[in-house]
């Protein structure tokens, strides 16, 4: 198998994930996750090498996203979660319990900014480091701590209890 295959397999769950969360047009997802592995090919001997690949891939990708909304004029967020259980009364049990954390969830993170969501999105769903989140969407990492900072606060101020966030967000982040 080759890199480029190696790097196309490993990252596209990932990106397309990243993507589902910038707009809920599928074909707008899938075409731009198309339109990034062309253009590396295309430019593969160009390419310099970079240390973080999963930083540039996201950063490629939202640029291709965002440009293709930017043409329909239609900036969407989407969230994406799949949770799995093993017995029939856990995935029950599971489905009513992840449908109430989700709609919580989603009416909690509705009260952020589009920037705010994703920063959150970045950080804790897609497990970028502060300074990958800076890096990918060109701000400094200063702005990214700050911008965390209030969006937690926003989040604990909906749900009037810290550890109902905290729970939410570890609910979310290890299923």
């Amino acid at each position: 198998m080759s890199a480029f295959e190696e790097i196309y397999n490993g990252y596209y769950e990932h990106l397309y994930q990243y993507g589902k969360h910038l707009t809920p047009d599928d074909n707008i997802v899938r075409d731009g996750i198309q339109t990034l592995f062309v253009d590396l090919w295309q430019r593969r001997d160009h390419l310099s090498i970079t240390l973080n690949v999963q930083g540039y891939l996201f950063k490629a990708l939202r640029r291709i996203i965002i440009k293709q909304l930017q043409k329909q004029r239609k900036i969407n967020v989407a969230d994406h979660l799949s949770p799995l259980s093993t017995s029939p009364e856990e995935k029950i049990i599971q489905a009513e319990t992840d449908d109430l954390n989700q709609k919580q969830m989603s009416r909690a993170l509705a009260q952020l900014t589009q920037h705010q969501r994703e920063v959150i999105h970045l950080r804790f769903f897609a497990n970028f480091s502060n300074q990958q989140v800076a890096n990918t969407l060109n701000i400094s990492i200063n702005t990214v701590y700050n911008i965390i900072s209030l969006s937690l606060a926003k989040l604990r101020t909906h749900y009037m209890e810290k550890e109902t966030i905290l729970i939410l967000l570890i609910t979310f982040l290890f299923c």
